[in-house]
């Protein structure tokens, strides 16, 4: 079983990878109106720049989302209680912006807690990979882990893990 994906490090990886994209042809445009002295260049080099500029703080925004959110994963897995969560439904979230065969989404999951009393909870944002869940007829295997601060039940992250597609894929033979 392997986690899913952040959506926060994701789209924060692929804006970054967009931002570099602008700034290249803006620092050959620099380049070229030190050179040559074209007025067009210096205007191309500085939109490019803005542009380019904004991806990033957009991907180094993204960045610090998907960081805080693994801190605060990490930090309730070390001194917060765990339980095992059922995963009720995954949902995919429609006001995401859907990049390629991205699509994000969330699962809403239930876990009996120390007083045996049942909680609902929902999990953050999350990268639904195209067939994942969306398959009929092919349901693979998910699970969730809920991880609770004791002294605050409101503070809780959710785990999600699915299982290896590799593996359930292909039946090899080691003979």
């Amino acid at each position: 079983m392997e986690p899913v994906k952040s959506t926060w490090k994701t789209y924060g990886q692929i804006t970054l990878k967009i931002g570099a994209g602008f700034f290249a042809p803006a620092f050959v445009c620099l380049i070229l109106w030190y050179a040559l002295k074209v007025l067009a260049f210096s205007i191309l080099a500085l939109v490019l720049g803005i542009n380019g500029a904004m991806w990033l703080v957009l991907g180094i925004v993204f960045t610090a989302f998907a960081s805080n959110e693994l801190r605060k994963l990490d930090s309730l897995r070390k001194d917060g209680l765990s339980y095992n969560a059922e995963i009720r439904r995954v949902k995919h979230n429609i006001r995401w912006i859907r990049i390629g065969s991205l699509l994000s989404g969330y699962a809403e999951c239930c876990y009996k807690n120390q007083e045996n009393k049942t909680c609902l909870v929902k999990s953050t944002p999350f990268i639904l990979e195209r067939g994942l869940f969306f398959q009929a007829g092919h349901q693979p295997e998910y699970s969730a882990a809920v991880y609770v601060d004791s002294r605050n039940p409101r503070k809780y992250s959710i785990e999600i893990r699915v299982a290896d597609k590799t593996k359930d894929q292909y039946d090899f033979d080691y003979r």
